[in-house]
């Protein structure tokens, strides 16, 4: 946590904002936005962009069919949010 909060205040310029905050507070506009994410793996990010409401939804690719099926099965109540 502490390393952590010492790179969130050289990015952000304060300890307590998350790269989510951060991104929801600079880009508003991005919340009713569809985004693409390449490489997205299990999906786990993209889930977090969806669930901390900073984009609409998100579209994610990843060159493994096993990655690509586990966030599919991983996307929980945000599955109208998530195409993989």
């Amino acid at each position: 946590p502490t390393v952590l909060a010492l790179l969130q205040e050289a990015l952000f310029g304060d300890a307590q904002l998350s790269v989510f905050d951060f991104l929801r507070s600079r880009y508003p506009q991005f919340a009713s936005a569809r985004a693409i994410s390449l490489c997205c793996g299990d999906g786990a990010f993209e889930k977090m962009l969806v669930q901390a409401g900073v984009f609409q939804s998100v579209v994610g690719t990843d060159i493994s069919p096993a990655r690509v099926n586990a966030a599919n099965a991983a996307r929980g109540p945000h599955a109208m949010q998530l195409e993989y």
